[in-house]
């Protein structure tokens, strides 16, 4: 007779921890702040989403115009070096038209404090996964976020994966109460950082169905109608040229410069490629290297997932699966790993959550951006260790939206 496996060891369900860490953590960025914007020449990347907002409301066909948005940033913020420019869908930048109407420093500001705010309700939202116990890391509701490398550099930066995260969150809570069409709406409205996006909802509807996927095509349908309607064919065909251009991409010799974007700092399938000798190939074919590597993982993970009996495996493979065949990634983007980590916390060895989780933040400090590449090493061991423990997931866990 077998013995039944023994539910996942939870925390306290106090947020109050919760909110006085959240607290203490916004005045302590509130007074970094204060010196990430007195400096010279470098801005925080907050500013391309402050230029977006600004030239949405004012010379929306010129948003992705490049001029146009250096003139504005350096305008409306201060010269800088090198620009980083705005090259999300033009749906998102709706959000930030609010913020634009403010002085940049008191933007950034605010962004900072709707960061945090969003993380709370990251946490209250996927608490299922957040209230999970693992020891240094997770002692108590949702306090693995204080010390995730990329959650943190998110909110300094003024970044926007907090709020994928958020939107990734409401994904699950609806798909845990069997809510798929509610799930494919809020995975949808996440396209703005697409590379993640896709893949995710690809393994979803293998998971769960049409439903799911039906919601998911025609909010996306939505999402790429209201871009088109925001800035029109041309400003889409000036979208398309900056995401060639982010790629490595076809565009003047001074254009690349522009959008120098080191493939070394990608914390993902390509970048471990990269690392490993695809940098000295012709751009073709070092693309259809990656290519090839991530249509094999895409197509493991739907095996697994249709496989694995518990819903929370599946999802954090699907997201595992996500991050490594995005073609973008850099360490702001990670802030979605953190569901994995959660997630998966229990089934994999300790010391392989723990790398998972810190090795964002070794690459950092220690080995600096452009070898953040070393964060993805655990992140592929991970994967694995959780595809061979897809199949043995708990009786607990099985019973879970089964």
């Amino acid at each position: 007779m077998t013995t039944p496996a023994r539910p996942p060891e939870t925390t306290s369900s106090s947020m109050t921890p919760l909110l006085i860490g959240c607290a203490i953590l916004l005045i302590v960025f509130q007074i970094l702040g204060t010196f990430v914007l007195g400096m010279r020449d470098r801005s925080p990347d907050f500013r391309s989403f402050y230029t977006a907002g600004y030239l949405l409301r004012t010379d929306r066909t010129h948003l992705y115009d490049m001029d146009a948005q250096t003139r504005v940033a350096d305008g409306k913020v201060m010269p800088v070096a090198m620009q980083l420019y705005y090259f999300h869908p033009a749906y998102e930048a709706v959000l930030d038209v609010p913020l634009s109407w403010l002085p940049f420093k008191a933007a950034y500001r605010t962004f900072m404090v709707l960061n945090v705010l969003m993380l709370i309700g990251c946490v209250f939202i996927g608490r299922s996964a957040f209230s999970r116990f693992i020891p240094w890391i997770q002692p108590g509701l949702g306090l693995s976020i204080f010390f995730f490398a990329p959650l943190l550099l998110t909110v300094a930066q003024g970044q926007d994966s907090i709020l994928f995260l958020l939107l990734v969150c409401v994904c699950w809570h609806e798909l845990e109460r069997d809510r798929d069409a509610n799930a494919g709406v809020a995975l949808a409205l996440a396209l703005f950082r697409f590379q993640l996006a896709i893949p995710l909802a690809i393994l979803l509807i293998l998971r769960r169905g049409w439903n799911f996927g039906a919601a998911f095509v025609a909010t996306g349908a939505v999402v790429v109608a209201s871009c088109f309607a925001l800035v029109g064919v041309q400003g889409m065909r000036d979208l398309l040229l900056l995401l060639r251009l982010s790629g490595g991409g076809s565009g003047s010799a001074a254009q690349r410069v522009q959008m120098n974007l080191p493939v070394s700092a990608m914390a993902n399938l390509r970048g471990l490629l990269s690392g490993l000798g695809t940098h000295t190939l012709s751009p073709t074919t070092a693309f259809l290297v990656v290519a090839i590597a991530s249509f094999a993982v895409l197509a493991w993970s739907a095996v697994l997932i249709r496989r694995t009996p518990s819903n929370q495996v599946a999802f954090a493979i699907a997201a595992l699966c996500a991050i490594l065949v995005s073609y973008h990634m850099f360490l702001y983007d990670l802030t979605l790993l953190i569901l994995p980590v959660v997630m998966l916390a229990g089934r994999v060895r300790g010391w392989l959550i723990a790398a998972a989780y810190l090795a964002p933040a070794v690459g950092l400090l220690y080995l600096g951006i452009h070898s953040f590449v070393i964060a993805v090493v655990p992140l592929v061991m991970l994967f694995a260790l959780s595809s061979r423990q897809s199949a043995s997931a708990s009786e607990v866990d099985a019973m879970q939206l089964t």
